[in-house]
């Protein structure tokens, strides 16, 4: 028999996964580090943060222009990473109810 998450436990390890993301985006903000240790965080939000980048960022960046360089975005990377953290998360969700409403189907089926 299979062991069951409970949806509380589901949405609490979402926001844990964006959360921690956030903080990390954060704190290497205040730290002022080399963008070569934003890597990890890179790889813990793909493929969210590319689909962010993609199909919000860069779209928004051509019909509204670059803007200044100093207050072009004021977030940094919270903006690319936390997004994509939000995007994986809805992913996964939207995977899942797919796989559930198909066995259910199927089971219905036979």
């Amino acid at each position: 028999m299979a062991h069951r998450l409970s949806p509380r436990a589901c949405r609490a390890a979402a926001a844990l996964y964006v959360g921690l993301v956030a903080v990390g985006v954060v704190a290497h903000a205040l730290a002022d580090g080399p963008p070569d240790n934003t890597v990890p965080l890179y790889f813990a939000t793909l493929p969210g943060s590319l689909l962010v980048s993609v199909f919000a960022l860069y779209p928004a960046v051509a019909l509204f222009g670059p803007g200044e360089t100093e207050t072009a975005n004021p977030y940094g990377l919270l903006v690319p990473l936390a997004g994509g953290a939000v995007l994986n998360v809805l992913l996964v969700w939207a995977a899942l109810t797919l796989v559930r409403k198909t066995v259910a189907s199927w089971r219905a089926a036979r």
